[in-house]
C-alpha cells in the first residue's frame, strides 16, 4: 500500500475513534434516549453528514460503542471462570457477573430500560455483534466443557451465542429492578432452566 494511502488510512481510523470517544461520552453525559446524532456531531465540531459517513445510522454507532465495551470485559472473564470448577458453576456465576457488570455500566444500563428495551434488542441482537462477544467470551468455556464431556450433545454454537446474549440482555434488566430480590432467587431459575440447555444430562 502507497505512503500516502496508508496515511489516509489511519487518519480515517483515527477519526472514527475521536467520533466515537465523543459518541460515548455524549451517551453518558445525557443517556442513550435523550441523545441525538446532531447532539454528537456538534460536541465533535463536526457535520452531521461527516458522522453519517463513518457510521450510517444512530444505531450502527450504538452497535460499536456497544462491541467497543463489551470487549474490555470479554477480556476480563477468562480469569473469572477459572474461580469455578464445574461448568455449571460457570454458567451460572459468568451469566450473574455479565448482568451485574452490564448493570453497573453506564451506556448499558441506559440502554437497557423500560422504555428503551426494544431498541436495546435491536442493537445488542444484531447477529454479528452478539456472535462475536459470546464467542469470545462463552467460546472457551463451551470447549472446555465439550473436551470433559460435560456439554450436550448436538449443540448449535452459532444459535447459543445468539440466545447468551438475548439471556445476557435479560439479565442486566432483571438485575437492575430487582428490588432487593435474593441473588440466590436468580441462581436458582439459571440453574433450573439454563444449564439444562447446555449440560448434558
Amino acid at each position: 500500500m502507497p505512503r500516502v494511502a496508508r496515511q489516509e488510512q489511519r487518519s480515517a481510523e483515527d477519526t472514527r475513534t475521536q467520533l466515537l470517544d465523543v459518541a460515548e461520552c455524549c451517551f453518558e453525559r445525557y443517556g442513550i434516549p435523550r441523545t441525538t446524532m446532531e447532539d454528537i456531531a456538534a460536541e465533535a465540531r463536526v457535520s452531521r453528514p461527516t458522522l453519517y459517513r463513518y457510521f450510517g445510522d444512530r444505531d450502527s454507532l450504538i452497535t460499536e460503542i456497544s462491541q467497543r465495551r463489551a470487549a474490555r470485559f470479554a477480556g476480563k472473564m477468562k480469569r473469572f471462570f477459572a474461580r469455578y470448577e464445574s461448568f455449571e458453576e460457570q454458567l451460572v456465576e459468568g451469566m450473574l457477573h455479565l448482568g451485574r457488570i452490564g448493570q453497573r455500566d453506564q451506556f448499558f444500563s441506559s440502554l437497557i430500560t423500560p422504555s428503551t428495551v426494544r431498541e436495546a434488542h435491536q442493537v445488542l441482537m444484531a447477529p454479528a455483534a452478539a456472535i462475536d462477544f459470546a464467542r469470545e467470551v462463552w467460546g472457551p468455556v463451551l470447549d472446555a466443557a465439550q473436551e470433559r464431556g460435560e456439554l450436550r450433545d448436538g449443540l448449535d454454537r452459532e444459535l447459543a451465542y445468539e440466545w447468551l446474549t438475548a439471556i445476557n440482555i435479560l439479565l442486566i434488566g432483571w438485575i437492575e429492578n430487582a428490588h432487593g430480590q435474593i441473588e440466590e432467587r436468580h441462581r436458582e431459575l439459571l440453574r433450573e432452566f439454563f444449564v439444562p440447555a447446555f449440560v448434558k444430562a
